[in-house]
């Protein structure tokens, strides 16, 4: 590690910038840039209804955006280095505009899916430079257990602050005002760049051409064919659909072609051999649970909040607010008690998780036709703080124990894992054991209702068959959360019982 030699001084602004306002008009950069996503998730139905589009096509272009983002990641030092910082931003800013704009007016999902994706990637690339830039501010000695946590603060609660507004505005206006506001934010980043910012280069020019770009094209190609086939697996039926079956063909293809190319290319994309590191299938077993368990929320609890409570979107948005402060108590949680107290990475994953699991239990004893919205305020803060624990400790974890010319890799694997297909693979199999649970409940409770039973006979058709639809999928959902509790209890186990090897700090390269 590195040890500091005098306060450190950000040399890509302009001289006339105050030193100590500089770091924050970065962070600025990447609240706006964070803020500003071609398609917002939390609009899908809105959307979807506004442009007479499937709930899917929406999802499919939100997680294209996930897989733009993830797939940038061995490209980032390449591409920062490519060109100044001041022209990185401006040109970023200005592309995401670009892909806001069209993403608004765009129907076709030929058009929707490559500008998303290419809005994810975009969107990356910003970031990095602006953390990278500001990140001997935050630790001048490069502690990945300090800088991590707050890249996670930002990354994670911005996801859900954006969401919260996203809906708020779509309520008062239409939902083409998030990107309305979108647009303005990039376009003052745009401006600040040009105004607060000075061409400066810090390392030698890399080629743009020298980056393995085609290594690039076939990753995503192969998670774009994985992520349409859990999208949409739903609602064609799955294998019953010609479309399926042909995209599972194509990813076999693809994974084949990506496996042949590994054995000629002398720098591959994505390098195999970074699996055999130690820990390291452990790490993304754990964040493939992790992200199946948070699968939970974007099912069983949203059939909870609208199937039961009949919450409307925005009264749902409002459970964003308990998962942000979570999520920012979960940050603060790694970068400061971790440290001070040399907690291992052992007992913090294991209290992540545990966290994670006290919001299903939670979840399950509340759970009523008179739920209110203040007594799911501590279960959601339990899951935003214990998955913003989990996340940013394994990938502390992993920066201290992968060598560095595979950490960035391996950063591109954690984010398939856990949000490119991870997360969609968990959506869908919660969705197909929620829809066999109410088929079930349906035969079972349906039998009891016939003409002798006399609570059906006091009431009138619609309210009886109104109690049965909402007692049905009431069962069902505490069902879904009882699987989900007993599959978290099965994911501390395999915490506790995986072996966390002792490991030195991360080390930059001299250049």
């Amino acid at each position: 590690m590195h040890e500091p030699q005098g306060p450190y001084q950000i040399p890509t602004c302009r001289e006339w910038v105050p030193e100590p306002l500089r770091a924050w008009l970065y962070l600025a950069f990447v609240l706006c840039i964070q803020f500003s996503g071609a398609v917002t998730m939390a609009l899908t139905s809105q959307r979807a209804a506004a442009q007479g589009m499937l709930r899917e096509d929406v999802l499919m272009a939100g997680f294209s955006m996930l897989v733009g983002m993830t797939m940038i990641f061995p490209n980032l030092f390449p591409l920062k280095f490519s060109r100044t910082g001041k022209s990185t931003l401006f040109l970023c800013a200005l592309g995401l505009v670009a892909c806001n704009v069209v993403s608004m007016y765009a129907r076709s999902m030929a058009i929707l899916v490559p500008t998303c994706f290419f809005a994810g990637s975009i969107r990356m690339l910003a970031t990095f430079e602006c953390f990278s830039t500001i990140q001997l501010k935050i630790t001048p000695t490069r502690d990945f257990g300090k800088f991590l946590p707050v890249v996670y603060s930002v990354v994670l609660g911005m996801v859900q602050f954006s969401g919260l507004v996203a809906v708020h505005l779509a309520d008062r206006f239409r939902w083409e005002a998030m990107n309305v506001l979108s647009i303005g934010l990039l376009l003052c980043v745009a401006l600040a760049t040009r105004v607060f910012l000075k061409h400066i280069r810090l390392a030698p020019p890399f080629p743009f051409g020298k980056a393995d770009w085609l290594g690039h094209a076939m990753w995503s190609l192969f998670l774009l064919q994985g992520l349409f086939v859990l999208t949409y697996g739903e609602h064609f039926e799955w294998f019953d659909a010609d479309c399926i079956r042909s995209a599972v063909a194509g990813m076999l293809a693809m994974l084949l072609a990506i496996l042949a190319r590994q054995r000629y290319v002398e720098r591959p994309y994505i390098d195999l051999r970074a699996f055999g590191h130690r820990n390291v299938l452990t790490i993304l077993v754990l964040f493939a649970a992790l992200s199946f368990l948070l699968s939970t929320p974007d099912v069983l609890q949203r059939a909870f909040t609208g199937g039961v409570l009949h919450y409307g979107a925005l009264e749902e948005s409002w459970l964003n607010a308990p998962v942000l402060v979570g999520i920012l108590c979960g940050a603060l949680f790694c970068f400061v008690a971790i440290p001070r107290f040399q907690i291992g990475y052992r007992i913090a994953t294991i209290l992540g998780i545990t966290l994670v699991l006290g919001y299903l239990v939670g979840m399950v004893r509340i759970m009523s036709p008179d739920t209110t919205r203040e007594m799911m305020i501590v279960p959601l803060f339990l899951r935003g703080m214990g998955s913003a624990m989990v996340f940013t400790v394994l990938t502390i974890y992993a920066a201290r124990t992968i060598p560095f010319h595979h950490f960035f890799q391996m950063l591109a694997i954690m984010g398939f894992v856990h949000t490119d297909l991870g997360e969609p693979l968990g959506c869908a199999i919660v969705e197909r054991l929620l829809a066999l649970r109410l088929r079930t409940g349906i035969q079972t409770l349906g039998s009891s209702i016939d003409g002798l039973d006399p609570l059906p006979a006091s009431q009138p058709l619609g309210a009886a068959v109104g109690q049965f639809q909402r007692d049905v999928l009431l069962v069902s959902i505490r069902n879904g959360y009882g699987i989900m509790i007993l599959f978290g209890i099965l994911v501390v186990c395999l915490a506790a019982a995986a072996r966390y090897r002792k490991v030195a700090r991360f080390k930059m390269p001299r250049w």
